[in-house]
């Protein structure tokens, strides 16, 4: 079961490692990840895509979760960044919201034609 998960989820979304790509060097790019320890050590062994993020912030390191309140204040003040001039982007509706509520920008990741369209009208891309 352990490796029929590990299959599923290392699956890349198709488009989302270009547009990683063309915001690197011009923006500071963060992982937050709700992982496990062992799923994402595991990540970084395999998956060297990763490696695009300048900080990568696990949930097990932090103590919460996404949709917890504490985690956005958590990052912003761990960073060092302004909420105002940070976007987050996910795939949870609910992570958005949470996000928004420390005054963080937040869109809602569907695919990457869609995240490429967003970021596009709002001069990012």
């Amino acid at each position: 079961m352990k490796n029929t998960a590990r299959e599923y989820l290392n699956q890349p979304v198709e488009g989302t490692m270009e547009i990683i790509e063309q915001l690197k060097g011009k923006y500071q790019l963060i992982l937050l990840s709700d992982h496990v320890k062992e799923w994402m050590q595991y990540i970084e062994q395999i998956n060297h895509d990763i490696d695009l993020f300048d900080k990568k912030i696990f949930s097990y390191e932090i103590g919460s979760v996404k949709p917890d309140k504490q985690t956005f204040k958590t990052v912003l003040n761990r960073v060092q960044i302004i909420a105002d001039e940070t976007l987050f982007v996910d795939d949870h509706e609910i992570n958005i919201k949470r996000a928004e509520e420390e005054g963080i920008h937040g869109i809602i990741f569907k695919n990457a034609e869609q995240l490429k369209q967003e970021l596009i009208e709002r001069k990012i891309l």
